[in-house]
Formats: C-alpha cells, structure tokens, sequence
C-alpha cells in the first residue's frame, strides 16, 4: 500500500476545490487532515503550502490560474466570512474539527486514464510511478476481473476505481524497493498482510475496506492463473 503525501481533504482546501461560504463542505475537508496539515494551514503563507503540494519549486505552473483563485478563497476563509451572522475563520473551523489523524489516507496506487489508454494499461503505469517498481516486477493475474470500488465524492459525483490482482514475480523485490516511490504524491510505502490492510483504511472509507475483504476471499477460494 501507499500513503499519500497530502490527505484528499488537504488537496481540496488548497486547490479551492469549496465555496468559501459552504462551511459544511470546509469542514469536511479540515476533517479529512492529518494534524501536522491542519497546523501548516495555521501557520504558512499560502504560497508555501501551495508549493508544498506540488513538491516542486515552480509550485505546478500548468495550474497558475488555478493558483490565484485559490489564494483569493484561502484568505477570504483565513481572516473570516460571515455566515448566519457569525463570523467564522479558517483557525475556528480547524479549533472545531473532532478528528486527530496521525497520518494521511493509505490506499492502493490508482491514478486517472490518459487519452485513449485502457485500464490496464493505466494501472500498470500508475503503479510504476507511484510504487517506483517496473511493471516487468509483477505478474497480472488474468482469470480474476478487476476488483471495482465505487463511491461519492466531496463533489457529490459518482466515481468508479478498478484494481487488478498481480504478484510479485521475485519475493526479493518486496524489500529491496521500498524507497523508490513518487515522492511528489506518496510519503510512504509499506507491504501489508490483509488485517494490516483493513486496519490502515480510515473508518469511514467502507469502500476500500470492502475492496480488500472481496480479495482476499477471492485469494482462499480460487485458483489463479497468470
């Protein structure tokens, strides 16, 4: 498994993914932050954590107009909106958040189709840049469909991941290329048993939990070819 860099409710904040009075919705996303974000939202200029997140100097300047409406809506929220009127600030809705998360989300490498590039071969590449193993690494298994997780996002859209099932051909690959990951969207890697799995997930991520249980039964039940 993967750990992100910046948990999906940090990357939204940031990236001006809310409306600025919809205070539900920003909550949501504080929610969603591992505690060390939570204190940079509190104590780092805007362009620094907008840097951060690209984890390159140049902070993403493909998305430069995306970067200054950010960093209107990341001030108007900083010094305060009011809302049924009471006057709310980003450092009130981060003093109100319930959640203490040590760590950002773990999940499985999975990333967005190129044009006209099929799943597989979506997956086999994704799983390359994120893990820093080459896809010459591992065995897909053939004779199992892909494992499907849906789910509703903070957009209130429908969204639909696959997972194919492979193996790594040489067990000696499993330590000695943990440190080889995307560094600009994964801080950690870490090879799991199941319960390791399921316990990695965040509570309310059913989805991926039940990704994980569909697995692993499919793994004691069956037979797999290659």
């Amino acid at each position: 498994m993967i750990r992100r860099k910046d948990s999906f409710g940090y990357i939204d904040l940031i990236r001006g993914k809310y409306a600025c009075h919809n205070i539900d919705q920003i909550q949501k996303s504080v929610d969603e932050m591992s505690i060390s974000e939570k204190e940079q939202l509190l104590t780092e200029p805007f362009d620094k954590l907008w840097s951060n997140l690209w984890g390159i100097s140049n902070g993403g300047m493909n998305y430069r107009g995306e970067e200054v409406s950010s960093a209107k809506k990341f001030e108007i929220i900083k010094n305060g909106i009011i809302v049924n009127n009471e006057e709310i600030a980003l450092h009130n809705i981060i003093e109100r958040s319930n959640t203490a998360w040590s760590e950002t989300e773990w999940e499985f490498p999975k990333g967005r189709r190129n044009f006209q590039e099929k799943d597989l071969e979506c997956a086999l590449r994704e799983f390359e840049e994120e893990t820093g193993y080459s896809s010459r690494d591992i065995i897909v298994v053939e004779n199992v469909l892909p494992f499907e997780e849906m789910f509703i996002g903070s957009n209130h859209k429908s969204y639909k991941h696959k997972y194919f099932l492979a193996y790594m051909n040489d067990p000696n690959e499993i330590v000695d290329n943990v440190y080889g990951f995307q560094k600009t969207e994964v801080s950690k890697l870490e090879w799991k048993t199941i319960d390791e799995c399921l316990e990695s997930i965040r509570p309310y991520n059913l989805e991926k939990k039940q990704v994980i249980i569909n697995i692993n039964k499919v793994l004691q039940e069956y037979r797999l070819y290659s």
